[in-house]
């Protein structure tokens, strides 16, 4: 956001904020970019830090004077988050609310602490003063469930790094199709294992594709199996007799990740 935000602004000045003594990203900024790194102190107990940067933000939107605050998270407002009289001045980029209809599976432990800090959470994202969604479907959620105001969203879908593209590199290709063993037509998935992700329907529409269609393309679950939700799932191969056409590669680096999209012949 700040390296393409840096290419297409001259004109404004940006204020970044960092933790003190946290490692700032390596960005790529155009060199005529006008900006300033602030950097907040680090509170000596990490559950200060909502009272560290509560007063903090004040603090610098007073000092500097700022038009905007732009939060790329709603976990950035912490608990009880309030900017006073400078809320209409914050700007807020929310994904999701999946919390809100799969508490329960996402909450499993401390649900008791962190199912209340949620609800919390959303009491603030009301105070924002405006909102920005990453699709039209957030956006519906946030007019049905929180009762916001349509005007105050803006849907703006998020953008694929620069690694995505088309790679036509075979040897390469090759290469990585043998680090992964990698069958030669294959259908990916990419995107966890909770039960809100919706694989049990993913297993059931293979079944489809070979019962109705014929088709018994692979499919390449990637990722880390660190969920509870693995062993259900393995069951549920078992049980659909899909366990020669379901691979698991693990978890593969962002470096590889262009070429195996390559590779797939349909991401899902």
């Amino acid at each position: 956001l700040i390296s393409n935000i840096s290419k297409i602004d001259r004109y404004n000045q940006y204020f970044l904020l960092s933790i003190r003594h946290a490692r700032f990203p390596e960005v790529d900024i155009s060199p005529d970019f006008q900006y300033e790194l602030i950097e907040i102190p680090a509170a000596f107990n990490p559950y200060l830090n909502v009272i560290r940067d509560k007063f903090a933000l004040r603090n610098i939107i007073s000092q500097y004077n700022l038009d905007i605050v732009h939060f790329t998270s709603p976990l950035e407002l912490k608990l009880h988050f309030d900017l006073g009289k400078y809320n209409n001045s914050s700007v807020l980029t929310l994904y999701d609310l999946t919390p809100l209809f799969y508490g329960d599976l996402i909450f499993r432990k401390k649900r008791r602490l962190l199912k209340p800090l949620f609800y919390a959470l959303l009491r603030d994202i009301k105070k924002a003063g405006h909102i920005v969604s990453i699709s039209q479907n957030t956006k519906n959620d946030l007019i049905e469930k929180l009762k916001i105001p349509g005007e105050k969203i803006t849907v703006t879908h998020l953008a694929a790094d620069d690694c995505f593209r088309y790679i036509d590199d075979e040897y390469y290709l090759k290469e990585i199709k043998n680090k992964y063993n990698l069958p030669d037509e294959f259908i990916m998935y990419l995107g966890g294992f909770s039960p809100h992700k919706n694989l049990k329907s993913l297993l059931e529409a293979m079944v489809l594709l070979h019962v109705e269609y014929r088709l018994d393309t692979p499919l390449i679950i990637a990722g880390k199996k660190d969920s509870f939700f693995i062993p259900e799932l393995e069951k549920r191969i078992w049980d659909l007799q899909l366990t020669e056409r379901i691979h698991f590669p693990g978890f593969i680096p962002a470096v590889d990740l262009p070429a195996v999209y390559n590779l797939a012949s349909v991401f899902v």
